[in-house]
């Protein structure tokens, strides 16, 4: 099973909260975390792509680096493991990205990777106008299937002349091409998202409660001989001497939950869950608004593991032997000391 994090490229991480290990947001940080999850055997990385902060109470991602960018600076840096930069599709033109794409895997032949991400924030593409309208909750995977489409042409033939409901391309051009196909990977975990990334991705991530109800959609998929996507569970872990030390971190850093921040987030999903409710939008179930929509505190049980080395590789392994998942991507609260102590305690008692 593969290990994977989920980089810090925004300011505060991945908690919401005062009282969470503040992370400095720079590149030689960010390379940092990268080189030490390369020396640990760590299989990928992930850049995400973030335009705007919740404008909440403290600083949570109210400032992030550009993913592409970062990705080539990061590439340029490791050996071994594959960067995936995130492209919000709404903001990028499917036929420049896989010219940056192929631009990228020249740096680093093989280990360049692409998470495509629909957009469940409005006001993150409203500010650059290029926002389609609110009724675009309701065809996004249809443009998604069109992009990923056009994506593949350029990157295994070097040419397109596609035109879709969205898309029309005239001898659009892409070389050099990359060496090999890059991998393509999504988080779609509501029914018609899990439907998409099975007809068109790699590898699906999944989060929340829900997370193993929409793995097991997917290998549905795959026993029937329709996909050949696999799943990755996201997770936030966070380590301590006992479950019991760990547990008190968590309602420490609940304790201090950024709501500002929180609430601007659920502000956001809202017209997702409302154009939903106006059936523009179809099934969002498990998706990222509706998770958003139900948070209360800055780290969910769903999103989250908190115990002993001994209890996460536990829980690592039941996710192994699970046979729904190829792997699984990480968060932590201390990007240096969580991590050091994951590859030191955790990843030792994989072995077996």
């Amino acid at each position: 099973m593969d290990l994977g994090i989920f980089l810090p490229t925004a300011t505060a991480g991945y908690i919401a909260s005062s009282s969470a290990p503040h992370f400095d947001l720079s590149f030689d940080a960010i390379l940092d975390v990268t080189q030490r999850a390369e020396a640990l055997g760590f299989a990928s990385a992930l850049c995400m792509a973030k335009f705007r902060g919740p404008e909440g109470d403290t600083d949570y991602w109210e400032s992030a680096y550009e993913a592409f960018t970062l990705t080539g600076a990061l590439l340029a840096r490791t050996s071994t493991i594959r960067i995936f930069a995130t492209a919000g599709m709404p903001s990028l033109n499917p036929a420049l990205v896989a010219r940056m794409g192929a631009t990228l895997d020249a740096v680093a032949p093989g280990r360049f990777g692409i998470n495509l991400v629909t957009g469940w924030n409005p006001k993150e593409y409203e500010q650059m106008g290029v926002w389609p309208g609110d009724d675009y909750f309701g065809y996004r995977y249809e443009y998604a299937s069109e992009y990923v489409r056009i994506l593949r042409e350029l990157w295994g033939t070097g040419r397109s002349d596609f035109r879709g409901a969205y898309f029309a391309l005239d001898d659009a051009i892409c070389s050099p091409r990359p060496e090999t196909m890059p991998v393509i990977v999504g988080a779609a975990s509501s029914k018609s998202g899990v439907a998409f990334a099975a007809a068109n991705v790699d590898v699906d991530f999944m989060t929340g409660l829900a997370a193993d109800d929409s793995a097991r959609d997917l290998a549905t998929y795959r026993a029937s001989g329709q996909s050949e996507t696999t799943a990755y569970l996201l997770v936030m872990v966070i380590l301590g001497d006992t479950d019991e030390q760990a547990q008190r971190l968590v309602d420490h850093y609940n304790a201090h939950s950024d709501q500002g921040a929180l609430a601007g987030r659920k502000a956001a999903g809202s017209r997702n869950t409302a154009a939903a409710a106006a059936g523009a939008a179809g099934d969002t179930t498990g998706g990222t608004a509706a998770r958003m929509m139900t948070e209360v505190a800055a780290l969910s049980p769903g999103e989250m593991w908190c115990g002993s080395p001994a209890t996460i590789a536990a829980k690592l392994r039941a996710v192994r032997d699970s046979g729904l998942y190829a792997g699984v991507m990480l968060q932590f609260d201390d990007w240096t000391a969580s991590l050091d102590r994951f590859g030191a305690e955790v990843m030792p008692l994989l072995a077996d």
